[in-house]
């Protein structure tokens, strides 16, 4: 008798703990999808008078329009990699076009900015999310126009005081908002070991929630805005074509559902 009170009473604490990690994680998810639609809804305004946005809505959608060469391998090695760790050697060909090289680069980087700043704290997401998002609003606000490209230590601090949350919002709805800011952040930092770490984030939300529209045109108007920056100087626009070509692609392919 006293065996089996036993093992029930075991039994029971097992349903109750799996119970309450269900309610836990129904929770936690609750609260994600509350704290992006907070920060979706501010990003619309932030980004609804772009003139790059404006562009967007002009652009006459081909269907039959392919993938070019570089796009695809592009979306192979933005697909491929974890940010949170570089599980595989990559090299960079001298032969190959400056978006290839650009990316190869900007993930070894990513790879080795995040692995170094991992924390174990799953529990406290939606927390440093929302943190994320008032530091990254209060270093926007001091720009002059939220375009500028202003190289600021603020937007570095946040890139890798909150990096933690590559990993732990993947596969979440919290995943292409934080990639986004992050992203944003990496490009806008004075630090060169940042260099390209900000196009993989955004070419990430393009490439793997291509049917999130609003997110996506965000990625790609500001992957747009910084490469043409870096590109553009005394004797003009001098972006590569492999860059102007993987720029096209994307933004037949963040309009493509619209």
């Amino acid at each position: 008798m006293k065996n089996t009170i036993q093992v029930l009473v075991v039994l029971f604490s097992v349903v109750l703990s799996v119970s309450f990690i269900g309610f836990n994680r129904s929770l936690n998810e609750s609260e994600m999808t509350e704290a992006n639609s907070k920060a979706s809804g501010w990003l619309k305004k932030q980004l609804q008078n772009n003139e790059y946005g404006k562009f967007l809505s002009a652009i006459e959608l081909d269907e039959d329009a392919e993938l070019t060469k570089v796009t695809l391998e592009v979306r192979s090695l933005v697909d491929s990699f974890d940010c949170s760790s570089l599980n595989k050697v990559i090299t960079i060909g001298e032969d190959e076009v400056e978006a290839i090289q650009d990316f190869k680069v900007g993930i070894k980087n990513c790879a080795t900015a995040v692995s170094e700043n991992l924390t174990q704290n799953p529990e406290n997401v939606v927390v440093d999310f929302n943190r994320m998002v008032d530091d990254y609003k209060r270093a926007l606000a001091e720009l002059e126009y939220p375009s500028d490209e202003v190289l600021r230590q603020d937007f570095e601090i946040i890139f890798y005081r909150y990096s933690h949350l590559i990993r732990q919002t993947e596969n979440t709805v919290l995943e292409p908002m934080t990639n986004y800011i992050l992203g944003d952040s990496a490009m806008r930092a004075n630090n060169e070991n940042l260099f390209m770490v900000g196009p993989v984030l955004l070419s990430k939300i393009v490439f793997k929630y291509k049917d999130s529209i609003e997110i996506t045109q965000y990625a790609w108007v500001r992957l747009q805005e910084s490469i043409r920056f870096g590109y553009t100087g005394s004797s003009g626009d001098n972006t590569p074509r492999s860059w102007s070509t993987l720029l096209k692609d994307m933004s037949y392919i963040v309009t493509s559902n619209t």
